[in-house]
């Protein structure tokens, strides 16, 4: 009888363990920049700012990050707004550091927005292979979405790569 009394906070304790040991990071590149020093989004920047952020809708993320620069900022912040949370700020000469401490962690989705340059290096850095081993420069659309889990004590590391919004040329 007390067996039956336990199982259900049982069940819950290992539902919490299993949720916690599963994380998806989504890494993106800036949307469509225009032109300038530290320049904004284009209209069609904001627009796949949107298409991010409604992608992510439902994907349950906690935290969004992005460089300081108003491309990638402009990019999250559609996404931060529509949960509720503010775009948290990192550096591209730090990303080794970045990546240990934000984004290796189990138990939290999160957005990364970066640069065609970092993008693939993150991805990297969280221990999947991209396919590609650049960003061309008009390319915007690009998706990774890394899933690492933990059961027992075997790390699984997933990478899918696909696009959202309007195709880049």
């Amino acid at each position: 009888m007390a067996a039956s009394k336990y199982s259900p906070f049982l069940l819950l304790l290992f539902f919490l363990f299993i949720q916690g040991c599963v994380s998806t990071i989504y890494v993106v590149r800036h949307a469509e920049k225009a032109g300038g020093a530290d320049p904004g989004l284009t209209a069609a920047g904001a627009e796949r700012a949107e298409a991010l952020a409604t992608f992510l809708a439902d994907k349950n993320i906690s935290a969004v990050y992005a460089t300081p620069y108003n491309r990638t900022r402009q990019t999250a912040q559609p996404t931060a707004d529509a949960l509720g949370l503010t775009v948290q700020l990192y550096q591209n000469d730090t990303l080794s550091a970045f990546v240990a401490s934000q984004l290796n962690p189990l138990g939290k989705n999160r957005l990364v927005v970066g640069h065609s340059n970092t993008v693939l290096d993150i991805v990297r850095a969280l221990g999947a292979t991209p396919t590609m081993t650049e960003i061309p420069e008009n390319d915007f659309d690009n998706l990774f979405i890394v899933r690492k889990s933990r059961y027992l004590n075997q790390l699984t590391i997933t990478l899918t790569e696909t696009t959202y919004g309007a195709p880049s040329p």
